[in-house]
């Protein structure tokens, strides 16, 4: 990378990061000068909640890493699980969410990534990969849980089961047909550009990418899991009550992660959500569930990203401590002999 290159890949980055921090403050700032009340609030179930959001995210970069192996060139390094580099540029390129436009999250990580030597082509198609498995994953989810508060909770293990299947099928069909027909040549030469940065160079098996879709739906039934620790917070609920809480997040989180223009979902995500809780509850106890469960999101998000800035910082500073004193200690040796 040239000097140039390299000086505006770190301004981009510094502003991307800047912005997003601009942008997650004047939401959280918004949300307490609505006039929400939170003394009223039960505080062990608000922890739970923040917890299980914060190894939620936590989890997202080491899943996504495991994407990143599965679709990556023979030519390209392996993605190492320890390298904090690699969680550093996820976790900034994550807090970028909440600036409008989607292209900013997902861009954010070719910027970041070409600092960690990741190509621009399997951080695209790992991308488009964690993106189309987690938010068919949790939308079908929460319309499953729907289903099952409003009919019968059998139905909402039969769709969940018939989702997952059908994601496993979509996705091994693509590659399969990407691989076939560019092998081939019987396609254009767009297309056959194209297709590797969607479905990536890497191979998967079977198993490997059912592995895959296996984690990515795990992690969604948590992030549902999350949502009625929120409701927990406010008050006792039935168990159709739950499956439709659980539901009607998912569903609102579905449909903020494709609204590109939403900053993080703000607004489509809420109010999705909301109007499935609504009427099943009384509307300042549903909007204050939802409003409640925004702020922990926003508060885990600046929480996590911070930890892992914190940590790249101090594991960059002890390197650097060793590279002075590596260098500084033959000189001693010399001036004893």
């Amino acid at each position: 990378m040239s000097v140039n290159s390299h000086n505006a890949v770190r301004i981009g980055s510094a502003v991307l990061g800047i912005a997003a921090l601009v942008a997650v403050g004047w939401y959280t700032f918004s949300a307490f000068d609505s006039g929400l009340s939170l003394t009223s609030l039960r505080l062990n179930w608000l922890l739970a909640a923040f917890a299980v959001h914060v190894l939620l995210i936590a989890a997202l970069p080491v899943i996504w890493i495991r994407v990143l192996n599965m679709v990556r060139s023979d030519s390209d390094a392996k993605v190492r699980s320890r390298d904090v580099a690699v969680y550093s540029m996820y976790a900034r390129s994550w807090l970028a969410r909440y600036v409008p436009g989607r292209v900013w999250m997902f861009g954010g990580r070719v910027l970041y990534g070409r600092r960690v030597g990741i190509s621009a082509r399997a951080i695209s198609s790992g991308s488009f990969l964690e993106a189309a498995i987690s938010y068919s994953a949790i939308g079908i989810l929460g319309f499953a849980f729907l289903l099952g508060a409003w009919v019968h909770w059998s139905l909402a293990i039969a769709v969940a089961v018939g989702g997952f299947a059908a994601t496993w099928f979509v996705l091994r069909s693509a590659m399969s047909m990407a691989e076939t027909a560019v092998s081939e040549g019987r396609v254009t030469s767009l297309i056959s550009r194209i297709s590797p940065w969607v479905t990536g160079d890497g191979r998967p098996s079977n198993r490997e990418l059912s592995g895959v879709i296996l984690v990515y739906w795990l992690h969604s039934l948590v992030q549902l899991l999350f949502f009625v620790l929120v409701a927990l917070s406010v008050g006792d609920y039935s168990a159709n009550e739950f499956m439709l809480l659980a539901g009607a997040w998912g569903v609102g989180a579905s449909a903020g992660y494709i609204s590109i223009f939403s900053a993080g979902g703000l607004g489509v995500r809420d109010g999705v959500a909301l109007a499935f809780v609504g009427p099943a509850l009384t509307g300042p106890v549903g909007a204050t569930i939802v409003a409640v469960g925004r702020i922990i999101l926003v508060l885990a998000d600046l929480f996590i990203v911070g930890a892992v800035e914190l940590t790249a910082l101090a594991i960059k500073r002890k390197r650097n401590h060793s590279d002075r004193s590596s260098i500084v200690a033959p000189g001693k040796g010399a001036e004893r002999a």
